[in-house]
């Protein structure tokens, strides 16, 4: 399955972006701690770039945890 860009519909293929991403609260000051590679995909059309952390579930553990429950 090829993927396409949700911007203008061309082929996307996927890039290296050098970084992590780390999960901030709104009410802290700091970031969390809780952090995961990030992955991009770019859009050989438009150049659109789109970025995913490769584990979310490292950055929203206690979402997912709250999900299970309820």
């Amino acid at each position: 399955m090829v993927k396409t860009c949700s911007a203008c519909g061309g082929p996307v293929e996927p890039t290296v972006v050098s970084g992590i991403v780390s999960l901030k609260r709104r009410r802290s000051a700091m970031a969390s701690g809780r952090v995961s590679a990030i992955r991009s995909e770019t859009c050989v059309d438009c150049g659109r770039t789109e970025l995913y952390a490769d584990k979310p579930e490292r950055l929203f553990s206690d979402l997912h945890r709250e999900r299970k429950k309820g």
